[in-house]
């Protein structure tokens, strides 16, 4: 007799990892075992399954399911809405058990510290490599007079 029970909470696309990231809650009162799948993914025309191994979930926590998955722009726009499908047991052996949802994808981009962090890297290179350039150009200068 199995007592798990599993959610599904969400479904995040990053962008910049390139990853399908599948929250799921164990919702029941015991530790158990999960494996995500996004259902009927069409990547390059064609539908496709994407898994991501079994892995456990104590009771009452939630776990982040990560699958890699390159996609372009235009199947993300495709692929608005994703099945998604969670075998669970409290076996690893014996996930007996499915939890299934249709969700939209939040996808996550770059965020704007990341891009302001970046911007300022470049900038600061760029100014100790202005300071490098005079520093050798004024002793140059120098070992001429």
């Amino acid at each position: 007799f199995d007592e798990s029970s599993m959610n599904i909470t969400g479904l995040i696309y990053d962008k910049k990892k390139k990853v399908f990231v599948v929250e799921v809650g164990n919702t029941g009162a015991v530790d158990a075992f999960a494996d995500a799948e996004l259902a009927d993914l069409v990547v390059v025309g064609e539908k496709r399954t994407f898994g991501s191994g079994a892995s456990p979930i104590k009771a009452g926590e939630t776990k982040r399911f990560v699958i890699k998955v390159d996609i372009t722009e235009d199947e993300l726009a495709k692929n608005d809405r994703v099945n998604v499908r969670v075998f669970y047991g409290e076996r690893e052996n014996a996930l007996i058990k499915l939890s299934e949802a249709s969700l939209e994808v939040f996808i996550k981009e770059a965020s704007r510290v990341q891009y302001i962090l970046a911007g300022s890297i470049v900038v600061l290179a760029l100014l100790l490599f202005k300071r490098f350039l005079l520093q050798l150009l004024k002793k140059l200068l120098k070992d001429r007079l």
